[in-house]
């Protein structure tokens, strides 16, 4: 047995349902502190982004409407950006056909996790690109029965990077309805750096053999990991991951959850953090639809 993928190379409506929902989100990533993706978009080397901005504030975009935004821009999008981005997406479908046999390995792993605690294998992971996307996106489609994973763009990114943020995907594809909404709360009921911990302690299991994994993924950037100190200070953090079949994971996690909030409490949150609870609940702002991670 083994993974299920599929490239999809957007239509034009998909890719500019992708970029209108990333620009209509630059105030939400502000706020976060994803001034990486900010500055993707600030920096962009099209006019018709620059135009944009130009035209409306980063809250000005959030309360557009998007039929408003599809009617005054898609027709532009189509001719400056979508069609001349072909040779693009092909690299990217060649780059990821590379990839996805690298990953067939870790698929008993994921299997044993599995049937030992129910982490949700997808009948198919569906890859696709996004022109303004630094790093990737998550969604698991329950509809179509499928883990929609998606990407930024591959030029210039190592394969072994590109592997390691689709594995990162397809496991948050894994537990997002299991563990962390079940209830398809929002915002979801386990934090957004919570998760994050979560999943990355499952990518160290299920690549923990794998030293070029280790080096790039156990807390390798302390500003993009708020909870790095929490997480290192706590050895029980460790306990979150089950690696033998009897082990609960889903109790055990929901143990640690309550266990880390209360102790994150005690240590101030790094200046870079994302985390900013007191104003975004002020201010009303929610992340936007797709379940974005780095």
């Amino acid at each position: 047995m083994k993974f299920n993928f599929d490239i999809h190379i957007p239509t034009d409506n998909e890719a500019f349902e992708l970029l209108s929902g990333d620009i209509r989100g630059l105030i939400w990533y502000k706020k976060n502190g994803y001034q990486q993706r900010v500055e993707l978009f600030q920096n962009s080397p099209y006019p018709l982004i620059q135009r944009i901005l130009k035209e409306y504030s980063f809250d000005e975009l959030s309360k557009l409407p998007k039929s408003t935004f599809k009617q005054k821009y898609f027709d532009d999008f189509i001719q400056s950006i979508y069609i001349p981005s072909q040779n693009i997406y092909l690299k990217f479908q060649q780059d990821i056909k590379q990839i996805l046999p690298l990953i067939q390995p870790i698929y008993p792993k994921m299997l044993a996790l599995n049937e030992s605690w129910g982490f949700k294998i997808w009948p198919k992971y569906q890859i696709r690109p996004d022109l303004f996307c630094c790093g990737g996106k998550y969604w698991p489609d329950e509809e179509q029965n499928t883990g929609i994973i998606i990407l930024g763009l591959t030029n210039g990114i190592s394969l072994e990077k590109i592997k390691g943020t689709i594995v990162h995907k397809m496991v948050h594809t894994g537990i997002e309805y299991l563990i962390v909404n079940p209830n398809h709360e929002n915002p979801p009921p386990i934090k957004h750096f919570e998760k994050e911990r979560i999943v990355d302690k499952l990518c160290c299991y299920l690549y923990k053999d794998d030293p070029l994994w280790s080096k790039r993924y156990l807390w390798s950037d302390g500003s993009r990991h708020p909870y790095q100190e929490a997480t290192q200070k706590y050895s029980y953090m460790d306990d979150i991951v089950g690696l033998q079949p009897e082990t609960n994971l889903y109790e055990r996690t929901l143990q640690f959850l309550k266990k880390i909030k209360t102790n994150l409490q005690k240590l101030s949150e790094p200046e870079s953090s994302f985390l900013r609870k007191k104003n975004n609940k002020k201010e009303g702002i929610t992340p936007p639809l797709l379940f974005y991670v780095f």
